[in-house]
């Protein structure tokens, strides 16, 4: 028996099969070169894909086959498997050894094989079409990874392209390290250098990666699928015979979404109406209206993330704790800033106070046994403020500002007498539980 070794390609398979009627080497066993293994005492021939001899045969099978069968011919070899390449190959020589209408004799081995390979990957294919979930990057291209178990991009470009005509895409298989990418006017294939990091090995993208918006979109879709949920109707084992769990990692609805905490002094209404006007005065006079988007506070601990799933565990665990703390004064007094060339911040200062370094301290150490991994340098270097101005404000802004508000006066007082645990749904900051002091 003779081997023959081709590229994997298309084209190199149909190759095969016109090197194997010239040169009429008696049995041959296909194999792809990814998949060969060379033996000392093997008759091997390598392919060389050509496409002068791929189109006549091609344009000789298109002669004996119908078109159904030359879409199940092509289908069936983006199934990729050793014994599909095979079959495909002794199916080919089946046809032109026997007069038109061989296709259709099912008792044939290769021709059972062929109708079953395109019947999956029609089914994989249709999964796809329906699965595969887009994430909008932050250049503002929409992007979809996928690990499908057969080749199906070039059967999906046409209906994306048409689905989604009005926006820029990429449809990157991870698995075969290829994909679609979209222009608004043609779907061409492209290859990338580095693919995006993915979260914890899922087809979702690191948020840093993601539009601002992307992790509203998600809470939104997964309240709109449990709003439309009906729990006395659940059969599980329905839903997974038509939504299997291979491919839970493309939808949103069945992640466990990520929801963004952090611990805080909130001051009563009218302290933070005062600084709630300073803001505005950044956002009016040097264009930095990000701080507005949160209420006035002392941070506590650092905003960190936890699964939609464990929040109401958080939620019990706060109102538990037991931080051992009086109610103490905190008085405010004038500005301060952190001269960071990239991103600086201007903050309203406290006055130091042995009693809110004592009771960061304590809450540090129970947050740690919840949660270790979400302390940071931030946290454990602990330097009280109350920002008024940060990320959307510009260095020469920052410059402007600073030097009139480092000489500017401010003075407040108020008594802390809880703690608050504050929640975001996306767009702002809100307070979920309250624990007093």
């Amino acid at each position: 028996m003779v081997t023959f070794v081709f590229d994997g390609t298309f084209e190199g398979l149909l190759t095969a099969i016109f090197d194997f009627y010239e040169q009429k080497p008696g049995k041959v066993q296909l194999i792809d070169a990814a998949r060969f293994q060379p033996t000392i005492l093997g008759d091997e021939t390598d392919i060389t894909s050509d496409e002068t001899k791929a189109n006549r045969v091609w344009n000789g099978l298109k002669k004996k086959l119908s078109p159904d069968w030359q879409q199940r011919f092509y289908k069936a070899f983006l199934a990729e498997t050793p014994e599909i390449f095979q079959h495909l190959f002794d199916f080919a020589c089946y046809v032109f050894d026997n007069a038109k209408g061989v296709e259709d004799n099912y008792g044939h081995a290769s021709v059972i094989a062929i109708a079953q390979a395109d019947r999956s990957v029609n089914r994989e294919r249709h999964r796809m079409k329906a699965f595969i979930r887009f994430q909008e990057t932050k250049d503002g291209i929409f992007y979809a990874p996928i690990e499908p178990d057969f080749n199906v991009l070039p059967l999906i470009a046409g209906f994306f392209k048409n689905r989604y005509a009005d926006q820029k895409w990429i449809i990157y298989d991870l698995k075969r390290h290829y994909g679609l990418y979209y222009d608004l006017e043609k779907v061409t294939a492209i290859q990338l250098d580095h693919t995006p990091e993915l979260k914890d090995g899922k087809t979702f993208l690191a948020d840093d990666l993601t539009h601002d918006k992307e992790h509203l979109y998600g809470l939104l879709w997964n309240d709109y699928f449990k709003s439309t949920n009906i729990p006395a109707r659940k059969n599980m084992k329905l839903h997974i015979r038509h939504v299997p769990k291979r491919y839970w990692k493309y939808l949103t609805e069945k992640q466990d979404m990520e929801k963004l905490f952090f611990i805080a002094i909130v001051p009563p209404k009218n302290v933070s109406d005062e600084i709630t006007a300073i803001k505005q005065d950044f956002a009016d006079r040097f264009s930095s209206s990000r701080a507005l988007k949160v209420l006035p506070h002392i941070t506590l601990k650092a905003p960190f993330k936890m699964p939609e799933s464990k929040r109401a565990g958080l939620l019990q665990w706060f109102g538990k704790l037991d931080l051992k703390s009086p109610t103490f004064e905190i008085e405010l007094n004038g500005f301060g800033a952190f001269d960071n060339p990239e991103n600086p911040v201007i903050f309203v200062r406290p006055t130091p106070s042995a009693a809110l370094e004592k009771l960061q301290a304590v809450l540090l150490d129970k947050v740690s046994n919840l949660l270790p991994k979400s302390v940071g340098r931030t946290d454990t270097y602990f330097h009280p403020h109350m920002t008024v101005a940060y990320r959307d404000l510009t260095r020469e802004n920052f410059e402007k500002a600073w030097a009139e508000y480092q000489h500017r006066a401010f003075s407040a007082s108020f008594l802390a007498d809880a703690i608050y645990l504050l929640e975001h749904d996306g767009t702002k900051w809100n307070i979920v539980a309250t624990l007093p002091l």
